[in-house]
């Protein structure tokens, strides 16, 4: 049987310094914290959309995007979209922080929920960059 599979997440790039797009669906049932892809090193997000299709019906129901980079160090001052709600359907467009940066190494996109008691909600995070 075989243990060890790599279960993390692509780095994506297709090389040709053109936008491109990580998107993943989130839901009530996810974990507060969810890796939705990988970037290369020098990747630039230009983006964050949400696209909320049912509302989560928690308590202040809130995402953030952030950066993990590949030592495993949270590095969410690159890019946050502070505190996107998800108590309301529609599309959101999130704001980049002003301290958003090329990326120094290879690094994953987490989404980080914060909320209590949601029984329902689902969305997708779409995510904008341009590899370097």
């Amino acid at each position: 049987m075989v243990t060890s599979l790599n279960s993390t997440p692509a780095y994506q790039d297709y090389l040709y310094e053109s936008e491109q797009v990580i998107s993943a669906p989130l839901d009530f049932t996810a974990g507060t914290t969810t890796t939705i892809g990988g970037l290369p090193a020098g990747a630039m997000v230009v983006g964050i959309v949400v696209v909320v299709s049912t509302v989560f019906n928690g308590t202040t129901p809130t995402i953030t995007i952030g950066i993990i980079n590949a030592s495993g160090t949270a590095t969410a001052t690159y890019y946050v979209s502070s505190g996107t709600s998800l108590a309301a359907a529609g599309v959101i467009t999130s704001t980049l922080a002003s301290t958003a940066l090329p990326l120094a190494t290879n690094s994953q996109v987490t989404v980080t929920r914060s909320e209590t008691g949601s029984s329902a909600g689902s969305a997708r995070v779409i995510v904008r960059f341009v590899g370097p």
